[in-house]
């Protein structure tokens, strides 16, 4: 069943705050690591900070629009029901 919304309907998983905040530090440190292989060196401890937390702040905004807005399904979409054709998804609902 969550395959089907996620892939099928293409409603995206619902954000966390634990994933916000490994996205946050994955960024930061990605940074970090773009910068060695270009440098040779890594970036200051107080950039690296800085790089988290600008994207703490960006993945704390998106992970709090989403939770306010709760996307909802089309009623017209049974949750029992699958059309046997991918082709067919679009007819189900509307945009």
């Amino acid at each position: 069943m969550r395959w089907w919304f996620k892939y099928g309907l293409k409603v995206p998983d619902p954000s966390t705050a634990n994933l916000a905040l490994g996205r946050a530090v994955h960024s930061a440190l990605g940074e970090n690591f773009a910068q060695k292989v270009d440098t040779r060196e890594d970036l200051p401890t107080e950039g690296v900070v800085a790089l988290f937390r600008e994207a703490w702040e960006n993945e704390r905004d998106q992970t709090l629009r989403f939770l306010k807005s709760k996307p909802k399904i089309n009623s017209c979409v049974s949750l029992h029901k699958k059309p046997k054709h991918s082709d067919s998804i679009g007819t189900l609902c509307g945009p």
